[in-house]
């Protein structure tokens, strides 16, 4: 199931609303973002930070992490229900660890 994705604007970050915040494994998110979408990592940004909008079933939402956490915004022209329902499903898609993932802890 392909996503599509692209680097987010600054300015529709700013204006955005929190639906999902703090998130942990921000790294890991990146990796399944990238993976789904079917670009390179460094799309939706660098070694400081990423940001991305995703279309999730017509609906954007947004997400922009700096450090080991990141959260899943609303862009302001969204409606607050069909917003909440795409974080949930991104935040599913994204936050899916492989099977092996805690064979090293």
């Amino acid at each position: 199931m392909p996503l599509l994705a692209r680097r987010a604007a600054v300015s529709a970050l700013n204006a955005a609303e929190p639906l999902l915040e703090d998130l942990p494994f921000s790294a890991d998110a990146l990796a399944n973002l990238a993976r789904l979408a079917g670009v390179p990592e460094s799309t939706f940004g660098d070694d400081l930070g990423w940001c991305a909008a995703v279309d999730v079933d017509g609906t954007t939402v947004l997400i922009s992490a700096r450090e080991e956490t990141w959260p899943i915004l609303g862009p302001e022209d969204t409606d607050p229900g069909d917003a909440m329902q795409a974080a949930r499903r991104l935040h599913g898609w994204l936050g899916e660890k492989g099977s092996d993932w805690d064979l090293d802890r």
